[in-house]
């Protein structure tokens, strides 16, 4: 094959974060007093992911990503939130729903098969991954699971890389894939360290104009592909 290690990134890689978010999140609402016309999962899904990606780059600690967006989803309505407690509760929900894109177990169990070993690398909240991880039937195809709780760093940190790169035994970064749906901390994390990146485009959003990348794949599977060429 023509990578040996293949990092995965989790949420809207390998779980179908989106509609796992959307449900949780529209049972929160509902749970806290929110109108059916209060609930609106895309103007929440923006603020969360404008967030995320400042956590990502440095710019913004995790404590505050996990309260301060539901802060600012509720001042659109006017209203005021006891934003600690609606966390907890969506995060909660969100840890006990698994939601897999369908090609994921079939994929990551031929790619065993096949000898790659394949990782899981993601910036998401330690509880919730390794809840959802559990709850899925996934363990036994994965090498490894790095969370940027337990490792101190977030990805595209060259801190996260390297604490990556130093766990996996035999690790070569020229036999390596990244595989993710984010430009900035998926694609970024593997152009800043000479490693070949593929996004994966589940819901096909437009290409960027100012980031490359090795490689694209909308479904899962799509990456023997790559793997095979």
């Amino acid at each position: 094959m023509k990578y040996e290690f293949l990092l995965f990134d989790a949420d809207d890689t390998l779980f179908n974060f989106q509609s796992s978010a959307e449900k949780c999140f529209n049972a929160t609402c509902k749970e806290f007093g929110f109108s059916s016309e209060q609930s609106d999962y895309s103007l929440y899904k923006v603020i969360n992911q404008t967030l995320w990606d400042e956590y990502s780059l440095g710019k913004m600690p995790k404590s505050r990503v996990i309260t301060e967006r539901f802060d600012i989803y509720a001042e659109k309505f006017g209203k005021t939130l006891d934003s600690k407690s609606f966390a907890d509760s969506y995060e909660n929900k969100l840890a006990h729903t698994c939601i897999l894109f369908p090609e994921t177990e079939d994929t990551l169990k031929k790619l065993k098969s096949l000898g790659a070993k394949s990782y899981i690398i993601t910036n998401g909240i330690t509880f919730v991954q390794n809840t959802r991880l559990d709850l899925s039937p996934l363990r036994p195809y994965l090498s490894g699971v790095f969370i940027s709780d337990e490792i101190g760093y977030a990805k595209p940190s060259k801190e996260y890389f390297e604490f990556v790169s130093r766990s996996i035994d035999g690790f070569d970064k020229n036999k390596a894939l990244i595989v993710g749906d984010s430009l900035i901390s998926d694609i970024r994390l593997g152009t800043e360290n000479g490693v070949k990146t593929c996004r994966m485009n589940y819901f096909n959003e437009p290409a960027p104009e100012t980031v490359s990348y090795d490689y694209e794949i909308k479904r899962l599977n799509e990456i023997f592909k790559i793997l095979e060429a």
